[in-house]
């Protein structure tokens, strides 16, 4: 519904709400009908509390050539491509009037798929789960406890630092641990350490999305676990968002 918060649309077509997709409920936002060469854009100027944005998108389109791409006070900050199903998109966000765009884009030829973008459920930050943890939280004893989903924005601060974060989890859960920084310009080469209860490492990553680890895996345990963000070799620093769920 666009006549909640003061959404402006433009460009060769105008976005519109569509019942025909939506990640959650009835309805979502759709990049208009465009043709070649052209563009759609939906932008909303808001003032936010700060932590972070996220929304959910989808996009069928001409992989490579054909995008949506997401701005924030018209700097870009991701494009997506090729045929995407539903996905969760999440950035930081300092407090103050902000401008936010969804652009979809077409190049000179070739449409394939829908030609289209859609974006569902925008969250502004806020929501209970988000936020920091103080330091020192790089042992077992200081590792700082969330609930999850988690997210919140860190920093390694000096080379050897580390952060830890524990959580409780159930066996058979599917659990999703997401580290952004290199997507996000920062400077941190960041690598991620799984541990249970008991201090053994039971799994880890390292560049899954360019410099950037993700992780799935399927939990046999129930109980506390501890992840710990270091930088590469020890040696990388700067901040990261970290985003932590568990699917049942």
């Amino acid at each position: 519904d666009f006549s909640r918060l003061p959404w402006d649309t433009g460009g060769d077509a105008y976005w519109y709400v569509t019942d025909w997709e939506a990640h959650s409920g009835r309805c979502s936002a759709r990049s208009g009908d465009i043709g070649h060469f052209g563009s759609s854009y939906l932008e909303l100027t808001l003032e936010v509390a700060g932590d972070n944005i996220s929304f959910w998108y989808k996009v069928s389109s001409e992989w490579g050539y054909d995008y949506l791409c997401f701005y924030i006070d018209w700097h870009e900050v991701a494009c997506w491509s090729g045929e995407v199903g539903w996905s969760l998109a999440r950035f930081p966000v300092e407090p103050g009037v902000h401008t936010f765009t969804w652009e979809y884009i077409k190049d000179g030829s070739i449409s394939e798929g829908a030609d289209a973008a859609w974006i569902d459920d925008i969250s502004f930050g806020g929501a209970p789960g988000h936020g920091a943890c103080p330091e020192p939280n790089d042992d077992f004893s200081t590792a700082c406890h969330v609930a999850l989903p988690f997210t919140g924005q860190f920093e390694i601060s000096t080379e050897g630092d580390s952060d830890l974060f524990s959580f409780r989890a159930s066996a058979g859960s599917l659990l999703l641990i997401d580290v952004d920084a290199d997507t996000l310009g920062y400077s941190l080469d960041p690598v991620i350490l799984l541990y249970d209860e008991y201090g053994h490492l039971i799994a880890s990553d390292d560049d899954t999305h360019g410099l950037d680890p993700y992780l799935e895996i399927y939990l046999h345990d129930t109980g506390e676990y501890y992840l710990e963000i270091v930088g590469y070799d020890y040696s990388s620093v700067g901040p990261y968002v970290v985003h932590i769920e568990a699917h049942h």
